[in-house]
């Protein structure tokens, strides 16, 4: 399967007549002779000569092209992809999300065709069987302060830019660029918008001249919101790496795996896990954004991509696409993480609330009384408080996300470590924001399908403003840092949510 941007019309063979030998019909044959000489001259003309038609419209965002699919998303045919590269409000991309996913659902087909197309490319949007798409982004150089789009020639770096910042519009733009231009959106966003922070359009003469180091073959770019060691952005990288790296049906293979901006992990967990995951990969191949500072192995402090690749934006939450990704990466995690070997049934009813002891904002309950009320009147006679630390390896991280049936916490990055966690475990995050914030959490994105962990959103208890300073943007957009009061009406309505979808699948308590 290729890329398609438009339809180019072409005609069959003319039919061939055999010869007659009556001399009544030689003008007959002369004539549709000279007529199939002609249509066919037309024809080659028309091949040779007329390019591909492209779809003139500036809805068009995302070619996709769709491996296992019985058809392909055409350019101006969705809205719903025109937003894969942008992180608009929550309620409009949950929307969009949905659309997405049912609409991939609606295409995905048993059959799925070698990756081919793929070994090529050069940019544009993959829909994988797995329902996870990708960003091809061409050539890029990047560091921690500067981002630069690479082109061949400076005619091609001066009609991207035109199609991306011009004035003229995108109707002279294929499908792929204007997909392109919008990838370029979100890296505008993280650099850009920043002071020090640029983005260019250069060609591969100055690269040359630059004398950057250009790493070859496919990257994989993991593009981080931080520069320093956050477990949750941590894991969500390397699992995209393990997801990718492991279909090797339809994904090329990846060469180099580079976090421009991401410093190397220092946390006994967070380098365990990483260098476990990327095996050979994280020794020679792997370069984080505090290496790329040192001028001495890369010049101006960039780092150049042959060709480079990346998740989409919308869905960068997301651990796993499905089941098959979850169930492969519990064998792995058995095997070298020292994870636990689940069966299908479900653990004991074992409860316990997670408490953060670091990070920005403890975001701690302050009314455990609520929780002995609400659970004892519920069967739940004890639970236990449980917490894990950056100093802690990957076995404490396993052993407490591998031995609870019910788990309390607040919004913390530690509940990515829920892929060691049972299926049919029960997860109850709990906030201090209003009704629908945050719903669903980035933290159950590709854990509650792909793994079958029971997860619920508890929002509407009472936020304790002053334990977050303001400068953290405690009452904006990081609502959830807050210290807050369980609300007990709330939190209990929750809970039997939870109880009852467990009895379900289990049976009673």
């Amino acid at each position: 399967m290729s890329l398609i941007f438009g339809r180019r019309t072409s005609s069959g063979l003319l039919p061939s007549h055999s010869r007659r030998n009556n001399e009544k019909n030689d003008k007959f044959f002369f004539i549709t002779k000279v007529a199939a000489v002609f249509v066919v001259s037309a024809v080659a003309i028309f091949y040779f000569v007329a390019k591909p038609t492209y779809t003139e419209t500036s809805d068009v965002s995302i070619d996709i092209v769709d491996f296992g699919a019985t058809a392909q998303v055409q350019p101006g045919n969705s809205k719903a992809d025109s937003a894969l590269a942008f992180d608009k409000d929550e309620e409009i991309l949950n929307s969009i999300e949905d659309e997405t996913i049912n609409q991939v659902n609606d295409l995905v087909a048993a059959d799925t065709p070698k990756p081919e197309p793929l070994e090529g490319m050069k940019y544009g949007a993959v829909r994988l069987p797995s329902g996870r798409a990708v960003n091809f982004v061409g050539s890029v150089c990047v560091g921690r302060a500067e981002l630069a789009y690479v082109f061949d020639t400076e005619v091609e770096a001066a009609h991207m830019k035109d199609c991306c910042f011009g004035n003229a519009g995108t109707k002279h733009c294929t499908a792929v660029e204007i997909g392109l231009c919008q990838s370029m959106q979100t890296k505008i966003r993280q650099y850009a918008s920043k002071p020090g922070r640029d983005i260019q359009f250069w060609t591969k003469k100055e690269v040359e001249q630059k004398k950057l180091r250009v790493l070859p073959g496919l990257t994989l770019w993991a593009n981080t919101v931080t520069d320093n060691e956050q477990i949750g952005h941590l894991i969500n990288k390397d699992l995209l790496f393990f997801n990718l790296h492991n279909d090797v049906e339809h994904m090329p293979k990846i060469d180099y795996f580079v976090f421009p901006k991401m410093a190397a992990p220092q946390g006994p967990h967070a380098v365990q896990f990483t260098e476990t995951i990327l095996g050979e990969m994280w020794e020679k191949n792997t370069f984080w954004g505090d290496q790329i500072q040192r001028k001495k192995d890369f010049p101006d402090h960039m780092v150049c991509f042959e060709r480079a690749v990346e998740g989409e934006v919308l869905h960068d939450e997301t651990v796993f696409d499905n089941m098959a990704q979850g169930d492969q990466f519990r064998q792995f995690a058995v095997e070298n993480l020292g994870a636990k070997h689940f069966g299908e049934g479900c653990p004991p009813l074992d409860a316990v609330v997670l408490r953060r002891t670091e990070g920005t904002g403890l975001r701690s309950i302050l009314n455990y009384d609520v929780i002995d009320r609400v659970f004892k009147r519920n069967g739940i006679n004890s639970y236990k408080n449980v917490t894990v630390a950056g100093a802690d390896d990957t076995t404490a991280h396993v052993n407490v996300f591998s031995n609870f049936g019910l788990m309390v916490a607040s919004h913390s990055s530690q509940l990515k470590n829920l892929i060691f966690s049972a299926k049919n475990s029960i997860v109850i995050e709990t906030k201090g924001t209003e009704v629908g914030y945050m719903d669903p959490s980035p933290f159950q994105e590709g854990v509650d399908e792909p793994l079958g962990i029971i997860y619920k959103v508890s929002n509407g208890h009472k936020p304790d403003y002053t334990s977050c300073p303001e400068d953290h943007g405690c009452t904006k957009l990081k609502k959830y840092k807050v210290d807050y009061w369980l609300d007990e009406e709330v939190f209990e309505a929750d809970l039997l949510k939870v109880l009852e979808i467990r009895r379900e699948r289990c049976g009673e308590l």
